[in-house]
């Protein structure tokens, strides 16, 4: 894989904004103007802002994304995505189904490959999808009695999907296979 001179700082960034971390492997298929698929890891972070309503289980995070080409052609910088996360997660705590769900709006910027009738050339521009996934707790449940802590650490197996517009050029599906790490606290909603 091809080294990125700023990975540090976005991956960095991405773990030190918010209340849950996410590390994964994720993967890109595009499917408008030549296919090709892509395969790297994501990170991402979310603050969740469900103290502004308990019911909407709002969150905002950031998400960065690098990937290299694995099939019709290399890129011999890799190619990156660095999107904001808008939308609604709920991640089940200890005394909840153990399933949970999160839709986001995607927006952001991308360096990508794109190929047109003048061959392929690498583009940087906007990005903006849409991404669903379902935060899957791995810790075992206990009754509500016993689920008051304080504090609490929390890790999910997170599945995603989502479909990405890159710049005018290209049209990815994502897909990602996700772990992720939550604070928590009792205290709040």
């Amino acid at each position: 894989m091809t080294r990125h001179p700023f990975f540090g700082t976005p991956l960095l960034l991405s773990f030190a904004l918010g209340c849950s971390s996410t590390l994964g492997a994720s993967g890109s298929r595009y499917v408008h103007h030549g296919e090709a698929t892509n395969l790297g890891f994501k990170s991402a972070s979310l603050l969740d802002v469900s103290v502004l309503n308990a019911d909407f289980n709002p969150a905002l995070g950031a998400e960065a994304v690098f990937l290299e080409r694995v099939d019709g052609g290399g890129n011999e910088w890799g190619q990156w995505r660095a999107l904001a996360l808008l939308g609604v997660t709920h991640m089940p705590r200890r005394d909840e189904s153990a399933l949970g769900y999160e839709l986001f709006l995607t927006p952001g910027l991308a360096r990508y490959t794109a190929r047109d009738s003048g061959g392929e050339r690498n583009n940087m521009g906007f990005a903006l999808g849409a991404e669903g996934g379902l935060p899957i707790r791995l810790s075992g449940g206990v009754p509500p009695w016993k689920a008051d802590d304080i504090v609490g650490l929390a890790g999910y197996i997170v599945p995603s999907v989502g479909g990405t517009w890159l710049g005018f050029d290209a049209f990815e599906l994502t897909a990602s296979l996700s772990l992720r790490v939550k604070l928590w606290s009792a205290a709040t909603p």
